[in-house]
């Protein structure tokens, strides 16, 4: 078979803070003559897959398929896919198998749970995100803050108040932690659909130093201006389909205080990093049948006070990695030469 080679995906992992379905697409530009990129639409959480091109449930990490199932010709139809669980519907895996060529997930993770599900019926290729135009932001300010009058600013970004991403388990955590360290604030920016329920969770948890900002129109400058006015970004998520958030922090010389788990596993070695403990895979309540590591508000909250704690070196050491994650995780190094290969080799 022969033909172009489209790539279907909705934002690899639809992050609202990153912009990334045009770094997707600045990858492909040098292979425009044989690749296309399709971006299809997610759908309400409650929606469920019938078959027919109807949508699939936002809370599987799957697109719809009707794109998908109305490419003309002998088109090779690679899909993105970065799953959050240990599970897949046996309808969305029957779809795919009828419909495409291949699969793209952006972890090492995510391609061992596709490599199960499928058993070798489709190709599975790991394509990482990668960084699209990050810099270093300036710590002067926030350190010579930290060192004076021991302010200590905590970042939280999420897509979804989804039991899974860990903000609830936060705001547990922070309970506590708040009445120990009393100069540490926390933000905490969401999607606007999720920004009425966390404000009223934080007046009637009787927090007094959390910040809940809406996501909504947030693009890259907005966000390396939140990594200036933070110490720390703190991602306690325990099924991410890659973590952008946390790398983008990094690389812009920012610690941050993450789970070593799911999607998260690819970079949490890079350094400049606080792991929060996780324990073993348990139900996740919020994707019935599926499993994802145990996380506790205990554990994120051991995790906060040690990054307080060792900050300062910390700073230091993130400061010091910037660079280099930088340039390892480069669109070029990552995302571009992936494609380049494995374009190379389903259009033969």
């Amino acid at each position: 078979m022969s033909g172009r080679v489209r790539v279907y995906g909705h934002a690899l992992g639809h992050s609202s803070f990153t912009q990334v379905t045009d770094g997707f697409r600045a990858a492909l530009t040098a292979l425009d003559e044989l690749a296309g990129f399709v971006p299809l639409d997610f759908y309400d959480e409650e929606a469920e897959y019938s078959g027919g091109g109807a949508p699939i449930s936002v809370n599987t990490g799957m697109p719809s398929g009707v794109g998908l199932a109305s490419a003309l010709g002998h088109e090779h139809r690679l899909l993105m896919l970065a799953p959050n669980s240990d599970r897949i519907p046996a309808a969305m895996r029957k779809f795919l198998l009828q419909n495409a060529t291949g699969l793209l997930t952006p972890t090492t993770w995510a391609r061992e749970v596709l490599d199960r599900v499928f058993a070798g019926e489709l190709p599975v290729w790991t394509v990482p995100h990668g960084l699209r135009g990050s810099h270093v932001v300036d710590p002067a300010a926030r350190v010579s803050e930290y060192n004076t009058a021991k302010r200590f600013y905590v970042l939280h970004m999420t897509s979804t108040n989804s039991e899974r991403k860990g903000t609830r388990l936060l705001l547990d955590a922070w309970r506590g932690f708040e009445q120990l360290q009393p100069y540490a604030e926390l933000t905490v920016v969401c999607r606007y659909e999720g920004f009425a329920e966390l404000k009223e969770r934080v007046q009637d948890d009787g927090l007094k130093r959390v910040h809940v900002l809406a996501s909504d129109g947030m693009d890259r400058r907005a966000v390396f201006e939140m990594f200036s006015r933070h110490h720390v970004v703190c991602q306690p998520s325990r099924a991410e389909g890659f973590g952008l958030v946390p790398l983008e922090a990094k690389a812009a010389g920012l610690p941050v205080v993450m789970t070593g788990c799911t999607g998260h596993a690819d970079h949490v070695a890079e350094g400049a990093t606080v792991v929060v403990e996780t324990g073993e895979d348990a139900p996740s309540d919020d994707m019935p049948g599926a499993r994802t590591p145990e996380l506790t508000a205990n554990a994120i909250g051991k995790a906060l006070d040690e990054a307080l704690q060792g900050y300062p070196a910390l700073q230091e050491a993130a400061l010091k990695k910037a660079a280099d994650i930088q340039r390892r995780w480069s669109w070029e190094n990552t995302t571009g030469a992936a494609m380049r290969d494995i374009i190379e080799e389903v259009s033969k």
